[in-house]
């Protein structure tokens, strides 16, 4: 009796181990996706997001530019070069996020898909860097982005650093060997 509840404690084991896994896969697909989306968007509407980076670098709707504009950079190639480097991030964390997903799918029963962690691990701390340093602390604070009525992307940026925060502490969680 003790035998065959120690195997169906085993068999539950495993399957809420593989559930765990599926989990931490599938949330780095969605965020691949969400990524690919963004990443689309700023390719084939490059000018939309571009005037908005532009109004945020140039600081021109906070409450006092008397006394803040001094830190505003109006350069447009700076702008530019702002704007496509959020691409580019954009782009290599949809590419580590869905390179990821596909590593740790291919090896969900195998000892080796801890070790297959390693791409989306560094996805989620590439996004967590630019949504919460790049958009809430820099542009949010220093260009003072919170005072700006059309171009305030805190809203946004705090959503997607929760998002990604929740989802990497779940991909934290150990899933141990079958």
């Amino acid at each position: 009796m003790l035998n065959i509840m120690e195997n169906k404690k085993t068999n539950v084991s495993s399957f809420q181990k593989l559930n765990i896994r599926i989990i931490q896969s599938m949330l780095s697909l969605f965020m691949g996706i969400y990524f690919f989306i963004i990443f689309l968007g700023n390719i084939t509407d490059y000018n939309a997001n571009y005037f908005f980076v532009k109004n945020v670098l140039s600081m021109k709707e906070v409450f006092n530019p008397e006394n803040n504009a001094w830190r505003s950079i109006t350069n447009s190639t700076m702008h530019k070069i702002m704007y496509n480097f959020i691409i580019l991030t954009e782009c290599v964390c949809c590419f580590l996020f869905i390179f990821g997903f596909l590593k740790m799918l291919k090896n969900i029963h195998t000892p080796n898909f801890i070790k297959q962690k390693q791409a989306t691990l560094i996805a989620y701390f590439i996004t967590l860097t630019l949504f919460f340093l790049g958009f809430i602390c820099i542009a949010g604070e220093y260009f003072l982005m919170w005072q700006a009525k059309s171009y305030n992307a805190q809203p946004t940026a705090f959503m997607v650093t929760l998002i990604a925060a929740t989802f990497l502490i779940i991909h934290l969680h150990e899933t141990y060997e079958f």
